[in-house]
């Protein structure tokens, strides 16, 4: 069981996100805990106001909504009944007995899970610390609810079995098909939130997945300017689609910057990560990827997707490379992957086929295979392409300069004539 445990300042979006779920029927109301009407008859209306006389009683405080998802592995089919229970056991050993929440049990993923919406202010106005329970309360919990519920522990889960050629990413953004912003809210929660990116190529990487990109301006814009930030949905073949809608419209999170907090703060969290992928490309070069739809299927049964992003210039760039990972959440751009290029590239390179044929025939966003060949052969195939990947960098010291320790200066003692 994986724990998400995250606070708000709006009560309305958090309860409506999940109630438009209900509406889509891509989630179902299980409990309201200490309502005096029973769930089934509860109107939107009175599930806010539940909490909203709550937050009467003390109007410093701000980010009181709380938002906790409770996910669970592949294959552990839990029933309703067993759902309420862990969810009920899981507050109390957090500290948040007595409190009321909404329980959502979400259906439109790959795996079980479900979402609470309670608050941190008690009947007297008090508020409940909040310090500790992320780092320290809840993990405590978690364990302990694995062991007297028999689920599968977080800290053992095999990816190898769980998110290999099995792996769902989810319900792409379908323009037309449903609300525009509901469905972009959807992948921004479900996805942008657990994934590990350190800019906006490597998110958009990650966005053009599931159909949708971050456009920030062009350099010079009156939007790169005010630094801000739209999404916009793509066509299968990457090209936008529909009105732009401001970032801010979904949260502080998603803005421009509250993702470079979130940048700086999954810089260190992934590095340990890309060795994993350093070994997979290996493996899938030697194991005879000699073309460019070959490596990227070789790669998808490991769990790693390719995403070429539409370069600005006619020749493709490292940095407009990107391989997500979703076994480790990570996402990388070529110019990261470090791995030596003599002992990969000896029998790749023999075949040395253009990159022609469209790289994602099920309706992924990339780039269309004319984009792939320029006319005047400046893409030299799948030679080219990997000759990005080894080409190596001088690397600079990754620790940010922030975490660096200061020197002090030492003091210099003088002989003064009193002495």
């Amino acid at each position: 069981m994986v724990t998400i445990i995250n606070s708000s300042r709006s009560l309305y979006y958090a309860i409506m996100y999940n109630e438009q779920k209900v509406l889509d029927q891509d989630a179902v109301c299980l409990e309201a805990a200490y309502y005096p009407i029973d769930v089934g008859k509860l109107t939107i209306e009175q599930k806010l106001s539940r909490f909203r006389k709550l937050a009467a009683l003390n109007q410093r405080a701000k980010a009181t909504t709380i938002t906790i998802t409770l996910n669970f592995a592949t294959g552990e089919n839990l029933s309703p009944e067993l759902l309420k229970e862990i969810t009920e056991v899981y507050l109390k050993k957090i500290g948040f007995s007595g409190q009321p929440y909404l329980l959502y049990q979400h259906l439109d993923a790959g795996h079980p899970h479900v979402h609470v919406v309670t608050t941190t202010l008690k009947p007297d106005g008090s508020t409940i610390l909040m310090h500790d329970v992320r780092t320290k309360v809840s993990p405590k919990a978690r364990r302990e609810i694995e062991i007297a519920f028999g689920l599968r522990r977080a800290d053992r889960v095999s990816w190898k079995t769980d998110q290999s050629a099995g792996y769902r990413p989810g319900r792409k953004v379908m323009y037309g098909q449903k609300e525009i912003t509901a469905a972009i809210a959807q992948v921004l929660e479900n996805v942008v939130s657990r994934y590990r990116c350190t800019s906006l190529e490597e998110l958009n990487g990650l966005l053009y997945l599931y159909q949708l990109r971050a456009y920030a301006g062009k350099p010079g814009s009156l939007l790169r300017a005010n630094r801000g930030l739209l999404y916009q949905a793509l066509r299968p073949g990457g090209k936008p689609i529909g009105v732009p809608i401001k970032s801010s419209t979904f949260g502080r999170s998603f803005t421009l910057t509250g993702l470079e907090k979130k940048f700086a703060a999954d810089g260190l969290l992934k590095v340990p990560m890309i060795a994993r992928l350093n070994t997979v490309l290996q493996y899938a070069l030697l194991s005879g990827a000699h073309n460019f739809r070959a490596l990227q299927s070789r790669l998808r049964e490991e769990g790693v997707d390719l995403v070429l992003l539409k370069p600005d210039s006619d020749k493709l760039l490292p940095e407009q490379i990107v391989f997500v990972d979703h076994r480790t959440q990570s996402v990388f751009r070529a110019s990261e992957l470090r791995f030596p290029a003599p002992a990969v590239l000896g029998t790749a390179l023999e075949d040395r086929a253009l990159l022609v044929g469209d790289p994602y025939p099920d309706g992924l966003a990339g780039l269309q295979p004319a984009e792939f060949t320029a006319p005047d052969n400046r893409l030299y195939g799948l030679q080219h392409f990997l000759l990005l990947l080894c080409r190596q960098e001088v690397l600079s010291d990754h620790m940010d300069p922030g975490l660096k320790r200061t020197r002090r200066k030492k003091k210099r003692w003088y002989l003064s004539d009193h002495r």
